[in-house]
């Protein structure tokens, strides 16, 4: 079943296999970035990196980007808001 996770910091999204399915990334007060890892810590693998100016979204769509590890977002910036979907 897929899941959709909302954070506005760095964390866990999800431990153990799985797959990404897709990223939306919407900058606060200032620029901002999501760093996504097949990891359980905000290092390893990269499995996408989505940056954004002010004012700006990004999407990104793989369609079921393998995971291994897990699922962890590297969030930068000042109350990005991002979106993750996986399963």
């Amino acid at each position: 079943m897929d899941a959709t996770m909302a954070l506005t910091a760095s964390g866990l999204v999800r431990s153990g296999p799985g797959a990404l399915l897709a990223v939306l990334l919407t900058a606060g007060v200032d620029a901002a970035s999501v760093t996504l890892y097949d990891n359980t810590v905000g290092s390893g693998t990269k499995l996408a990196v989505l940056k954004v100016a002010l004012g700006a979204t990004a999407a990104w769509t793989p369609g079921g980007q393998i995971c291994s590890l897990g699922l962890y977002a590297v969030v930068t910036g000042t109350t990005p808001d991002v979106f993750v979907v996986y399963r």
